[in-house]
């Protein structure tokens, strides 16, 4: 629940600002989950990267007006990349 809170608040701040801003969503521990960018139609936009709870990449991904545009690559617990 504290996640969706703090999603919930740094999306209406960045609906406030009107420019494309960085989110990025951490645990409790302040462990990195996602990045990614928003622009002032709170849409993703540009590169988005996921997280494990360990710190590890599990996703890479590119958005343009909030649709996936290009590749996504998941990536599996020791870092190599799904094929």
């Amino acid at each position: 629940m504290k996640y969706i809170i703090a999603y919930l608040g740094f999306i209406l701040f960045f609906i406030a600002c009107g420019e494309a801003n960085s989110v990025v969503v951490k645990d409790e521990n302040g462990v990195i989950l996602e990045q990614y960018t928003i622009g002032k139609d709170s849409v993703k936009n540009g590169a988005y990267r996921a997280f494990s709870s360990k710190g590890v990449l599990t996703e890479e991904a590119w958005y343009a007006d909030g649709k996936l545009d290009g590749k996504r690559i998941l990536y599996y617990a020791n870092g190599s990349p799904e094929i």
